[in-house]
């Protein structure tokens, strides 16, 4: 069915904070589109909605690994129809290559924005208590000696496997693509190591709570960190927690946008996206979530505080050390469950 053909409607469901309302404000004026929205902040609620079936919606935005991964084989998305996406030629290529990891041939889904896992501190807490600390490494959080020194003003770490196992694999000198349990083995033997000197797992607190003092390390999504930032008034309170995209390499995230395969609008979801791969629409997501989109084109309506900043627009030298997790076998998947477990009770 052509969207022409189609009633006047889409129905949207996203993460939370990501589209803004004044984009489908411009869509609905320049297509006569009525667009519903709802919202979710996790992957496994939007999961549950898609494998029940008969969701009602026609656009979706599921992380590329592993969700993304283990929902194309199961049929939950519709082959996108290029013909209707002219806008996606202008995608960037190793966004795109990091994105087939999880789609091969980029069949089902385009990347919306993608982010970076990284380190955040304050300045003035770390430094007086280790001021020779490498504080453009991993060490400063996954080596337990210097981890020790710090938990006594506050330590925290992402809580999902995603997050934490590739960046631990990088710093231990392992590929970021193993799926040996040799490797994962030895990547919970440190992280249990580390395990007493860490507060708690958290994806949300953490960030609130290095910039009123109450933690003094976290690793975070950088991307929060920084439009959390630039909500601060106090700029000299802002501007002393330092953000800190490790040398030996991190994780690349990749946020989507899908059509389900019984999305009862289908033209009018291309439609949609077409929209919103265009450079002055997709420079309105980034503007807005601080995460960094896959449109070049986009750049001159960012804003420059968001483009020169490195850990959302990362140099092209550290480009060859981002990387995508890679996709498991339900059998390794257990394993890394059953890892992260024990890596949290510590036991």
């Amino acid at each position: 069915m052509h969207a022409s053909d189609e009633p006047k409607v889409l129905n949207v469901y996203h993460w939370y904070q990501m589209i803004d309302p004044s984009i489908l404000a411009q869509f609905e004026a320049e297509t006569g589109i009525k667009v519903h929205m709802d919202v979710y902040d996790s992957n496994e609620i939007l999961e549950t909605r898609l494998l029940v079936g008969n969701s009602g919606y026609d656009v979706v935005g599921p992380s590329a690994l592993p969700y993304l991964a283990r929902q194309v084989p199961a049929n939950v998305y519709l082959p996108l129809d290029k013909t209707k996406l002219p806008n996606a030629k202008g995608l960037d290529p190793d966004i795109m290559a990091h994105l087939a990891r999880a789609d091969p041939g980029n069949a089902h889904a385009l990347p919306l924005v993608w982010g970076l896992v990284g380190i955040a501190y304050n300045k003035e807490k770390i430094a007086a208590i280790d001021p020779h600390v490498d504080t453009k490494s991993w060490s400063m959080l996954f080596d337990p000696k210097e981890l020790e020194k710090f938990h006594r003003c506050g330590a925290t770490m992402l809580p999902e496997y995603t997050d934490i196992f590739l960046p631990m694999y990088l710093y231990l000198g392992l590929s970021p693509k193993s799926q040996s349990l040799t490797d994962l083995d030895l990547s919970v033997e440190q992280l249990l190591k580390m395990r007493p000197f860490i507060e708690r797992f958290d994806s949300s607190r953490p960030i609130l709570e290095l910039f009123s003092g109450e933690v003094c390390l976290a690793m975070v999504w950088l991307s929060d960190l920084e439009r959390e930032r630039s909500r601060i008034k106090n700029k000299k309170r802002a501007n002393q927690i330092q953000a800190v995209l490790p040398k030996e390499g991190t994780v690349l995230w990749i946020d989507t946008m899908a059509i389900p395969s019984d999305a009862p609008h289908p033209g009018n979801a291309h439609a949609f996206l077409n929209f919103l791969l265009r450079p002055d629409i997709i420079a309105k997501v980034t503007n807005k979530s601080y995460t960094a989109n896959a449109v070049p084109a986009s750049n001159p309506y960012i804003l420059p505080e968001i483009l020169t900043n490195t850990g959302i627009y990362p140099e092209e030298k550290m480009r060859p050390r981002l990387f995508l997790n890679e996709p498991v076998s339900p059998a390794f998947q257990r394993r890394l469950n059953r890892a992260m477990t024990k890596i949290r009770t510590g036991r």
